[in-house]
C-alpha cells in the first residue's frame, strides 16, 4: 500500500546523512565566490549558508527562557549577529579584490547596503555586457537594407537618385 515517494521518503530518512554543524559551519566560514558565480548569487549563497547553520535562532528546548519577549529579544539579537558575520563573511569572499577593498574600506557598510551594491554591480556588469556584444541580424528586427530605404524615402519622400535628378535639372 505504500507509494513510489513513501518508499523513497523512508529509504532517505534512514540512509541519508545530515550534513553535521561542523561541516555547516565550515562551509559558511570558507565561502568563497566561484569564478563563474555572479556576485549576487555568491551574496545569496552565503547568506543560505548562515541560515543553515541555525546556532543564532533560540529554540525553546535550547533555552531555559519561558518569557516570550525574552526569547524575541534573544532571537532578534542572533539575526543582528548572523548577519555581520555573513556580511563579513561574502566581503572577505568575493573575487574581484578592487570591489572586496572598496567595501572594507565603508565604514558603515549594513547588509542592506551590501545587498544594493552587489545587485547594482550585477546589473550593471549584465547591461554592459549586452550593450557590448555586436548585434547579428537575427537579433535585429530590422534589416540594413530596409533600415536605409526607409529611412530616406521618410525623410524626402522619394529616393536619394529622384532627389537628385531633380535637383539637378535646376
Amino acid at each position: 500500500s505504500l507509494q513510489y515517494g513513501d518508499v523513497i521518503d523512508a529509504l532517505k530518512n534512514h540512509y541519508g546523512r545530515e550534513e553535521s554543524l561542523n561541516i555547516r559551519v565550515h562551509k559558511f566560514v570558507h565561502a568563497q565566490q566561484l569564478s563563474s558565480e555572479d556576485s549576487r548569487d555568491y551574496l545569496r549563497r552565503v547568506e543560505h549558508l548562515s541560515r543553515s547553520i541555525s546556532v543564532f535562532k533560540c529554540e525553546d528546548h535550547d533555552m531555559a527562557v519561558t518569557d516570550a519577549n525574552q526569547k524575541k529579544t534573544d532571537n532578534q539579537l542572533g539575526d543582528k549577529i548572523r548577519e555581520i558575520l555573513t556580511l563579513t563573511a561574502v566581503v572577505n569572499g568575493l573575487r574581484d579584490t578592487k570591489l572586496r577593498r572598496e567595501l572594507m574600506a565603508k565604514e558603515n557598510l549594513t547588509w542592506k547596503l551590501l545587498c544594493k551594491i552587489l545587485t547594482a554591480r550585477g546589473s550593471a556588469e549584465e547591461s554592459s555586457l549586452k550593450l557590448d556584444r555586436p548585434v547579428n541580424q537575427q537579433e535585429s528586427s530590422i534589416l540594413p537594407e530596409k533600415n536605409k530605404k526607409d529611412v530616406a524615402f521618410s525623410r524626402f519622400g522619394h529616393s536619394n537618385y529622384e532627389r537628385r535628378d531633380r535637383f539637378s535639372s535646376y
